[in-house]
């Protein structure tokens, strides 16, 4: 009973530290991401449109909503990367200051896509409680095997 109980303890604090650290890791990964934002506020708005490229190639016309505060990078950058890509269609760029930063959403007639990184990290941090909550005391199987003499 008392191995019982120490082996319980001891699944109770190995659960403690997995969850421990993977919060940590996901502070740690939101802190990188926002400084990433804020030196390279385009870069999710031009990544996403070398994403769509085939799906926007016939779209005559691009209205992308961005934060006030990068409409200008990101015009820039999203009509180098229109060049690159292929994409002759007219890209229009709005200012809505209700976007957080990195943030955006495209609009082409037939269809749309955004991108809001709260929103993301939020789903994030969502999944891993559940993975966390799923994983509960068992995330470790105890080894059944009897020690060698191997060291």
């Amino acid at each position: 009973q008392v191995t019982r109980a120490a082996l319980d303890s001891l699944s109770q604090s190995a659960h403690e530290y997995r969850a421990g650290a993977a919060i940590l890791a996901l502070a740690c990964g939101r802190t990188i991401a926002g400084a990433a934002f804020d030196l390279f506020p385009q870069a999710p708005a031009a990544a996403a449109l070398e994403s769509l490229a085939r799906e926007l190639e016939s779209a005559p016309r691009l209205t992308v909503r961005v934060p006030a505060d990068v409409l200008e990078a990101v015009q820039a950058a999203l009509n180098e990367t229109a060049q690159a890509v292929g994409y002759a269609g007219h890209i229009r760029c709005i200012a809505d200051p209700a976007l957080p930063a990195a943030a955006f959403s495209f609009d082409w007639g037939d269809g749309r896509a955004s991108f809001d990184p709260v929103q993301a990290s939020q789903r994030v941090g969502e999944a891993l409680t559940a993975a966390l909550a799923a994983e509960g005391l068992h995330g470790e199987a105890l080894s059944t095997s009897e020690p060698s003499d191997h060291g």
